[in-house]
């Protein structure tokens, strides 16, 4: 028995999908093959004359072994998937898919309804060029001209995990909660740096070899809406499973999770959730795909005292 992330029944879903239509296609190409040979054999006389299609025929016996490999491959593949859309890969047993209960779904939309928060969301997109002061992860900072480059205790140079520009966030936060001008820094080891200037800035490398280094991927971000983990919401509904909460989640109209500001923590288990509930006053100033989160208190993130922020692992 085990449980899988709602990340991970996407993935499932999907792959079984892509399955599922394999074969199909080698099904298909089987028939065009065994009909091709069929004419082919029917019309033999006229074949013969036509050298690459006498060819073909000489070696007909190649092509029905590898046809009846495809038939068997795509029949096999059509008993065991099922290309149903409904959104149940789950299995707490083999064989047996876990189908969401409607009473349990139910209750659960009531009870995550009034916990909705809202939160930005972000993504990478690889065809968005890399711009001098954009917001991006990894990559060399962009930092206001003359600011010394962090360092860890022992001398080394911290490593940028991500770099946001502050406008890009404006538009997606009308309350001002985060700020809507400056650059804000996020370095491993915990680290948050916030400059108030989005002007004058120079891409710096930590090394100063001159070496030509990897650029980072730009960002992009959009307004969503975040519910609690399943973890705490299985408190609400203690006989809900995984399958019950992606439901609750699908018509609550919830959009999948990559990284985020705002929300709520996403602990990946149990052990996790459990370590993590004394955060549940602070904030999330960033957090990345449930492995890593930047926290602040609702008090150091209206003062902008982004020094504050603490880094903790899911």
């Amino acid at each position: 028995m085990y449980l899988c992330s709602v990340k991970k029944q996407v993935l499932i879903f999907n792959l079984r999908r892509v399955a599922y239509w394999t074969s199909v296609v080698l099904l298909g190409l089987a028939a065009v093959v065994w009909i091709g040979l069929l004419v082919m054999a029917l019309a033999s006389g006229w074949v013969r004359t036509v050298p690459w299609l006498a060819a073909v025929y000489r070696y007909s016996y190649v092509l029905m072994g590898v046809s009846l490999l495809m038939a068997v491959a795509g029949l096999l593949g059509l008993t065991a998937l099922n290309p149903d859309s409904s959104f149940e890969p789950v299995r707490f047993a083999p064989g047996k898919p876990v189908r969401p209960a409607p009473e349990r779904v139910a209750r659960l939309v009531e009870w995550l309804g009034p916990r909705r928060r809202p939160c930005i969301i972000y993504g990478r997109d690889r065809e968005l060029s890399v711009t001098l002061g954009c917001s991006k992860e990894g990559g060399t900072p962009d930092l206001p001209a003359g600011r010394q480059y962090p360092s860890h205790d022992d001398g080394s140079p911290m490593e940028l995990l991500f770099q946001l520009r502050c406008g890009d966030l404006a538009p997606l936060d009308p309350d001002g909660h985060y700020p809507h001008s400056g650059m804000l820094y996020f370095f491993d080891g915990g680290l948050v740096l916030f400059s108030e200037r989005e002007d004058n800035l120079v891409s710096t490398d930590p090394l100063g070899d001159g070496e030509k280094r990897w650029r980072g991927e730009a960002m992009e971000f959009m307004a969503a809406d975040d519910y609690p983990d399943f973890f705490l919401a299985h408190r609400a509904v203690p006989d809900a499973i995984w399958a019950d909460y992606a439901e609750a989640l699908r018509q609550l109209d919830h959009t999948t999770r990559f990284g985020q500001l705002g929300g709520y923590l996403h602990p990946e288990s149990e052990e996790s959730f459990e370590r993590l509930t004394d955060l549940d006053s602070l904030e999330i100033l960033l957090s990345d795909n449930e492995e890593y989160a930047y926290l602040i208190s609702p008090d150091d993130l209206r003062l902008r005292c982004f020094s504050a922020a603490r880094l903790v692992w899911s």
